[in-house]
């Protein structure tokens, strides 16, 4: 399963409330399937509107909440071809 989402002008607490949301109901689905459903999520923040004095501020709130469910096992990688805009987590 891929998602992409998009956080373009979120707040750092919008987006928390939005991916800890996001992760409980897929908590739910990866209960119900096992380890017989991937899901990549591609999260693009924006150019420069990811951090806040030069501080990648929204990558470490989705990173936070990700680490909170991490029974189910995740990666994650920084996306390169954005200039850090976007985070692509697998779980």
């Amino acid at each position: 399963m891929n998602l992409f989402i998009d956080l373009h002008r979120k707040s750092a607490k919008e987006a928390r409330r939005y991916f800890t949301s996001l992760l409980m109901m897929l908590c739910i689905l990866k209960l119900l399937f096992g380890d017989n459903l991937s899901i990549n999520i591609e999260i693009v923040f924006g150019r420069g509107l990811h951090s806040e004095n030069k501080k990648p501020i929204l990558k470490y709130v989705i990173l936070r909440q990700a680490e909170k469910y991490k029974y189910f096992g995740y990666k994650y990688k920084l996306n390169k071809k954005t200039a850090n805009g976007s985070m692509i987590i697998t779980f």
